[in-house]
Order: C-alpha cells, then structure tokens, then sequence
C-alpha cells in the first residue's frame, strides 16, 4: 500500500478511529484541522459517476454521535476489511490501510464528507482498484431516497456472516412437513416464532433472513387458529421454500437461527440500581426518570404499545412504557408490572442491583430498535449470566 493510504480501522468489533481530512490544494479547511497532502494514487474513473447500486456493500443511518466517529458492528467491519476471520481477531489487535472518495472524487481518511446530517444513509459503494492486485477502494456518498433501505447489505463473500453464540436463537430438527414441497412452510412453537416479532413488524410483515453464504430471502411470519386459538406458527412457503431448495435441506437436517444484538458502548441508554419498589412483587412495574423513559419512545410508537426487550440469555419479553399522572402532570414513568415482572423473576433481580439498558438498531427492520437489559448483582459484584 502506498504512504497516502492512510485509512486505519482501529477497532475490529465496531469502532473506526478519529479520522483526519486529507485535503487537495484549494480546499478550504483550515490548516490545522487538516492533514494537506496532494493525492498522486488513482482514481475513481468518471463514468461511474451513477455509481451501480450493485457495488454498495453496506450503508448506514448517521445518529448524532458519528460526525467524529463512524462507528461499525462486527459485520459492517468484516465487509470494509474483506476478512470473514476479523471476528476471531482480540479487540485492538487490528488496523487497516484502505482509500476512500467523496462524490468529487477527492481522497480522504473520512468517511464523511460535510454535507451529511443526522438521519441521513450513506453508502459504501466498492470497487477493485485495477491498479492494484487484489485491492479495493471505496467512495462514500448519500444514498438516493429509492435505494431501498432493506438492501442496505450486499455481501461480499459467502459464509461472510459472523454467527456469535449469544446471538443464537434456537435450533430446530427438520420434520417432513417443513421441507416438503408445497407445504405451509417451516413449522414453528411460540417461543421459536417470537424471536421473528418486532414491536414495528406485525404478523406477514417481511424481513430478512440470511443462509451460511449470505444469500437474502425475504420472509414472514404466520399462524393458523383452531377454535379461537393460535395453534401453530410458521414461516410463509414461498420465502422458505426458496431457503430450502437452495440450501438442499432434508428431513432430519437441524438449523440453527440467529439473531444479531451487538452491544457497544455507543448503543448504551442509562444505568439504573434497582429499589425495592422496582422489584417487589405486585408493584407498578419499573420506576424512571422522564431523561430514563424517553430512551423507550419512537416516533412509531406510543406509550402502552409494546416494544421488545432481551436478557443477556437473550430470553425475550414485551414490556410497556406507561405513567401517573398527579393533579395534571406526569409525575413517574414505568415499565409494565406483567412484562417486568417476568424479567425480575427470570433474572432473580434484588434490591440493590444494577442494570444496564441498550437500544440496538433491528437490522430486520429498518428505523426499528430493541432493547437489551444486562444486570450486576449487588451480592456479588459479578454480572449474572
């Protein structure tokens, strides 16, 4: 690589490193906020100016921390690194050297030019750099509003995709009615179909599912009732249909289902250690500030509407975010007694115990979140797994 790429991805598991502009002769950004150095290197050819939206290989939604930082989950990571094995690699022991472009074709090791806002989605489009073997360069713009927002990953690699173990789900042995052509589709329990709902997504909702060589499929989840009851889930035949002839799969065959819920610093909402009144049985339900409460509020969601929340067993429940109202006033929020209260007691919650609260984006879902709620146990200092 030559000395003017100066990209370095510092952090394997999600965290790009504070970058410095490197300006061509003329830019206006003031000398000491940035690194002046007249690029020599190739670039991009000017009739990619419509850039295909076939060379995007990830993009992503800037919240109002990530105009100093850009900050990836592990997969985002293993695309711009080209390396399914960086997930194996211990946090830190990792840098990177690669280019990257704005729409005016001028080199940085940014990846943000000034014209982007909180809210909007940028594209990492990739193309191989013919002057170099085996080499790729990047040039990030502003993703077109019809870019559809779901395609927001196109895989590099097959068997790209990092499979954490805490990011497991379930596994499920493969009967004949799950694989037979023609039939319903995979067959699901309630605890097995509930890891496919979002506080977002109602049931025949499409969403994305992944096979082991990152192949796409779009798929929903449905059920039959029987005398006014939900007997059974499944996932739609068509969708799974297509996952099952591509993949081959026969009765006996067990698949293994995972669901991404990276935790970094980044996606932490607010600690809280808990009173007696939090986890007393028959009480309201979780006690918070209004600075607390407003973490579980969506533009797409009201208080009483329930919204998903996991344990670090990743055990999922359906909490509600409700309130009093004293002479005219909110005067508490809550979390709902039935949902927190299966927490607390799957969790053996106490008095004097600490938990941490994540919003992590639903890659499933677009503009959609959930929450994870990870604890320290006062007893013994030691978070419980």
């Amino acid at each position: 690589m030559s000395e003017s790429r100066r990209d370095i991805a510092d952090d394997a598991f999600g965290e790009l490193s504070q970058f410095k502009k490197q300006c061509p002769d003329g830019d206006p950004t003031p000398p000491e906020k940035a690194s002046h150095l007249i690029w020599t290197g190739p670039k991009p050819s000017r009739i990619l100016r419509s850039f295909p939206v076939e060379a995007i290989c990830l993009s992503k939604i800037l919240n109002a921390v990530e105009f100093s930082r850009l900050f990836f989950d592990v997969y985002d990571a293993i695309i711009l690194a080209d390396n399914p094995k960086l997930v194996e690699i211990p946090l830190g022991n990792f840098s990177m050297e690669f280019m990257v472009f704005d729409e005016g074709y001028r080199p940085y090791n940014m990846t943000l030019s000034p014209f982007e806002r909180r809210g909007d989605r940028v594209g990492f489009y990739k193309f191989l750099d013919s002057h170099i073997s085996n080499s790729y360069y990047y040039v990030v713009l502003k993703l077109p509003a019809d870019v559809d927002c779901l395609n927001r990953r196109n895989p590099v690699t097959p068997g790209s995709r990092p499979l954490m173990p805490e990011s497991h789900c379930f596994s499920k042995e493969l009967l004949w009615n799950d694989v037979a052509p023609g039939k319903a589709g995979l067959r699901l329990e309630a605890s097995q179909a509930r890891h496919f709902v979002s506080s977002s997504r109602s049931l025949n909702k499409p969403f994305m599912v992944y096979d082991e060589a990152d192949s796409l499929y779009d798929l929903k989840l449905s059920f039959f009732i029987m005398c006014g009851q939900v007997s059974l889930y499944y996932l739609d035949n068509v969708g799974w249909g297509k996952f099952v002839k591509q993949n081959n799969l026969k009765r006996g065959d067990t698949i293994d289902v995972y669901k991404e819920r990276p935790l970094m610093p980044e996606s932490h909402c607010f600690s809280k250690e808990l009173l007696w009144n939090d986890v007393a049985p028959g009480k309201a339900g979780l006690r918070l500030e209004a600075s607390q409460a407003r973490h579980f509020v969506s533009s797409s969601r009201s208080l009483n509407e329930p919204f998903m929340v996991y344990d670090e067993a990743d055990r999922l429940y359906d909490l509600k975010l409700s309130f009093f109202i004293i002479r005219g006033q909110v005067s508490l929020y809550y979390l709902d007694n039935v949902g927190w209260g299966k927490f607390v007691k799957q969790n053996n919650l106490k008095r004097g115990d600490t938990i941490d609260v994540y919003k992590v984006l639903d890659q499933s879902v677009c503009n959609d979140h959930y929450f994870v709620i990870s604890y320290k146990s006062a007893r013994n200092g030691k978070r419980n797994k």
